[in-house]
């Protein structure tokens, strides 16, 4: 069973205001140590369902649906009234998101997004069909010809990744995702992920971040966790990108 490819719909802020990238990347993970979680929690929310908190071993986080530092924001259909199930909760919703975006030097807009989420079978938040995964992407768009069927290698906080330049200027699709987990597995299915990439520490702010969160999504931060601390694309051994060591970051921390 595959972990679901139906797009976001919530479409929060990204960063510098740059629209979202039209196609996802191919992706193929480099040799990297097992990239693995540490737990997660027997227990789940009695509101929506989902488990009360992942752990890489140092961080725990909760699901994060109704905080101001959540990405986008308070994610309730209705935030003025409580999360419930069916009637007041979102789609999809995140434990941790990290995210960074380039340009490459001859032209094209890249961005590289790692999630860990939550959400349900049948899209609609209906209880009984809350699962969890992890997805790791790279996409692209508008890239310069001179890029055309190459294949570029990006150094991401989580693990390396490459992707083959299309003719029509994107990156072709593809995206490292785990099965899901849900009640049946005990959620666990993000904790065995080994293709993604995602892990083994969840990537946060290095400093400074908001009390009770690992990062303020609406500000772009220096990070630490994961494999590096930045974002870079390459060709070969050469850069085709600058540096980024800014980051876009959202999770909020269990009690």
């Amino acid at each position: 069973m595959s972990a679901p490819t139906r797009p976001s719909r919530r479409r929060a802020p990204l960063l510098v205001g740059a629209a979202i990238a039209a196609t996802a990347a191919t992706l193929v993970a480099a040799p990297q140590a097992q990239a693995t979680l540490a737990s997660v929690s027997t227990t789940v929310d009695r509101v929506h369902g989902f488990p009360d908190w992942y752990s890489d071993g140092t961080t725990k986080l909760k699901l994060c649906v109704e905080a101001d530092f959540c990405l986008g924001g308070n994610n309730l259909p209705d935030p003025d009234l409580p999360a419930s199930l069916p009637d007041n909760f979102p789609d999809e919703s995140f434990y941790a998101v990290a995210r960074g975006e380039t340009a490459l030097n001859a032209g094209g807009r890249i961005r590289w997004r790692a999630v860990l989420e939550a959400a349900f079978a049948n899209e609609a938040p209906i209880n009984g069909d809350q699962m969890t995964f992890t997805r790791v992407q790279v996409s692209g768009d508008k890239i310069n010809s001179s890029y055309f069927g190459k294949t570029i290698r990006f150094e991401t906080p989580y693990g390396d990744l490459s992707a083959t330049v299309g003719t029509d200027g994107t990156l072709r699709r593809d995206r490292r995702e785990t099965d899901p987990g849900d009640a049946g597995n005990g959620f666990g299915a993000p904790l065995l992920e080994n293709t993604t990439t995602f892990g083994p520490t969840f990537v946060q702010w290095d400093t400074g971040a908001p009390p009770g969160f690992i990062g303020n999504p609406g500000v772009l931060h220096t990070i630490k966790g994961g494999d590096r601390n930045y974002f870079q694309a390459f060709i070969g051994t050469s850069a085709v990108s600058p540096r980024v060591i800014r980051f876009e970051v959202a999770g909020q921390l269990a009690p």
